[in-house]
């Protein structure tokens, strides 16, 4: 059934999206609960799935490999957020492209969709070229008026981490992940010269007169080059974690730096320090600063850290000035208006808003960008998409005219577990919220809310809650009030994933350790436990009959069980990080989902890869088939979700 075959992502994997999201902040990678809803092997051995029917167009085995994108819903990771010189238009550079948004209103003005991620981007002074910077390792030049590539300069080693603009419109400053600061004439696209910070650099800014550049470095440094004859002038030091945001003020004599290590620092250009702000929350605790920005006047400097709060803060002095607490997540990027009447801001939290300056009160605001999607699950007709995002919302979407059909808010934190009841008419939610919720479908009523622990899945017909605790204690719980009906007797520390089988008579855990155990759900009794991964088992996912079930690792390996006995059947190697899997409707699939973006599949007879395609630019956290499966759908930590199929 489509209900068991849903993805549920833990706080136990840390990964550092270094290919789009390293910029800002670490990335979770999560990992699905998943399994089927038509018939499936026995389990004995390696046996041929059982047939069923399915249509033409039926993702099976001997036409995987034939699979394409069909659509994409969400508009990408967001990223840097630049305002155009007249201050009309804003634009955003996410995971998908470029987004160009009118300034008065924030209406969508267009979208130019990239081959490649886009962390950065910066105007031209005269406002009539954009130059963006992408993963591929290439920088773009666009026309802004028509949306045309003038001309794509490609001389990086990695990927384009940032890029800017000096005053005279005609020198173009680019950094990658290798640590080099390439000059550019953008009249020509020539390469004038390579500057060689000896570090990652993520953040670099001119000075207004454009005679100096400030690079950002991931040792804590900041350096100052002179852009006439690429000399280092100076070095300033004092943070102590890598510099995240460099910004210099309108009148060139102060410099701003955020930081990994919680503190935006002011400099004199001469390395003179002049304040320490730091951005602690209500524990005393220093959180990363992501963004800094000066008013256009540089006598007032905002700064957006991973909690959310945007804070603003008086430069003569150093002293707070005021809080602004809208955003619930991570604020990636700030951005003043040139008349500085407005701030623009954008967060993990999905959000861009426009803030009138300099009281905090938001004037505009949209929801349209995800920093990353966690689940993903079908509806029992398969023309029905739901997925759970970083910040808590549950977006439902037509499948056949690709619509936004409502926005489901209760969750406070990600959305770690979507399932449909066997009979469709019910969702359950499980967030890092430690929230179990159930959801009447399509209406979109919420149910039932309970709070329980941040391990949280279903049975077949969402009657029974399975969660676990901090201190490894594995619950089982009814929906219909949320009161306790058992306990498993033996705790499990680090618990990752849960998984009912479909059948409801077994409940899996896994842990960090790489260790799994086998639950009787009728009685609560432990009646296998194995270990056979080296690492971690991030998902799970059993075939509709119940006899089998995949487990995906950190390890990089998927181990089919016989869910009888406890042994391994198969081993299906991988070259990194597991982060979803899935068995196909008929079960002769395997859809894996790695930490790299890319998603293979295997068969399950002969635990032979078919095909593998690049899915998403992040991991990927959910993979589902449709009950029907003609199309598979994947959630990913570049902030979309693609439906795949046949052409």
């Amino acid at each position: 059934m489509q209900s068991s075959r849903q993805q549920s992502c833990s706080r136990q994997l840390s990964l550092r999206c270094f290919l789009y999201l390293c910029l800002f902040s670490l990335i979770l990678a999560g990992c699905a609960i998943g399994n089927s809803n038509e018939n499936t092997p026995s389990g004995q051995g390696n046996r041929a799935p059982t047939p069923v029917s399915l249509p033409d167009n039926a993702l099976q085995a001997d036409k995987i490999a034939q699979i394409r994108q069909q659509a994409i819903f969400g508009k990408g990771s967001p990223g840097q957020l630049t305002w155009s010189p007249d201050g009309t238009q804003l634009a955003l550079a996410t995971s998908r492209g470029i987004w160009l948004y009118q300034a008065a209103n924030l209406n969508e003005e267009r979208f130019w969709e990239t081959e490649s991620a886009t962390f950065s981007v910066a105007f031209a002074p005269q406002g009539n070229t954009l130059v963006s910077g992408h993963n591929d390792g290439t920088i773009q030049q666009w026309n802004v008026t028509d949306g045309s590539v003038l001309q794509t300069l490609k001389d990086q080693t990695g990927p384009v981490i940032a890029v800017a603009i000096a005053a005279d419109g005609l020198t173009l400053a680019s950094t990658d992940t290798e640590g080099a600061i390439n000059l550019w004439n953008l009249t020509d696209g020539s390469l004038m010269r390579t500057l060689d910070p000896q570090t990652m650099v993520r953040t670099i800014a001119f000075a207004p007169d454009g005679a100096t550049l400030a690079a950002g470095g991931a040792d804590g440094r900041i350096t100052l080059w002179n852009v006439a004859d690429g000399q280092l002038t100076a070095t300033l030091e004092g943070h102590e974690a890598a510099i995240l945001s460099v910004a210099f003020a309108s009148n060139g004599s102060v410099l701003a730096s955020g930081s990994d290590d919680g503190t935006a620092r002011l400099w004199q250009t001469d390395g003179t320090l002049l304040h320490t702000l730091a951005a602690q929350d209500a524990e005393g605790q220093l959180h990363p600063m992501l963004s800094v920005a000066f008013s256009p006047n540089s006598s007032q400097l905002v700064s957006g850290s991973t909690i959310g709060p945007i804070l603003l803060w008086n430069v003569v002095d150093g002293t707070l000035v005021r809080t602004f607490d809208d955003h619930t997540a991570q604020v990636w990027s700030l951005a003043y208006a040139p008349d500085g009447t407005t701030l623009a801001s954008v967060s993990a939290d999905g959000s861009l808003r426009l803030w009138d300056m300099p009281d905090g009160t938001v004037r505009s605001m949209i929801n349209d960008h995800p920093s990353q999607f966690w689940s993903v699950v079908f509806g029992q007709d398969s023309q029905t998409l739901a997925a759970g995002t970083h910040h808590g919302d549950i977006l439902v979407w037509d499948v056949a005219d690709q619509q936004l059909l409502q926005t489901l808010v209760d969750h406070t934190e990600a959305v770690n577990h979507l399932q449909f009841a066997s009979d469709g008419s019910t969702l359950g939610s499980g967030g890092e919220d430690g929230r179990a919720n159930s959801w009447s479908f399509p209406a979109g009523e919420l149910l039932q809310s309970y709070r329980l622990y941040w391990n949280v899945t279903f049975s077949a017909d969402i009657s029974v809650m399975a969660a676990s605790s901090l201190d490894g204690t594995i619950g089982l719980y009814a929906m219909s009030n949320g009161e306790q009906v058992s306990t498993m007797p033996e705790k499990t520390s680090g618990v990752v994933s849960l998984a009912f089988s479909p059948d409801g008579q077994t409940l899996v855990s896994s842990a960090d350790d790489g260790s799994m155990r086998f639950w009787n759900v009728t009685d609560s009794s432990l009646r296998l436990n194995v270990h056979e991964h080296t690492s971690g088992v991030s998902c799970l996912a059993f075939t509709s009959e119940s006899e089998m079930l995949a487990s995906g690792s950190w390890d990089g390996t998927v181990r089919l069980w016989n869910v009888a006995d406890g042994t391994v059947q198969q081993t299906i190697e991988g070259e990194t990080f597991v982060s979803s899997v899935s068995f196909s409707p008929d079960n002769a699939l395997v859809a894996v989902g790695y930490a790299d973006g890319s998603v293979s599949f295997w068969s399950v007879d002969t635990t032979s890869v078919i095909t593998t395609i690049d899915a998403h630019t992040g991991p990927v956290l959910g993979i589902a088939f449709a009950p029907d499966s003609t199309l598979l759908a994947t959630a990913g930590a570049d902030g979309t979700v693609r439906l795949w199929g046949l052409p």
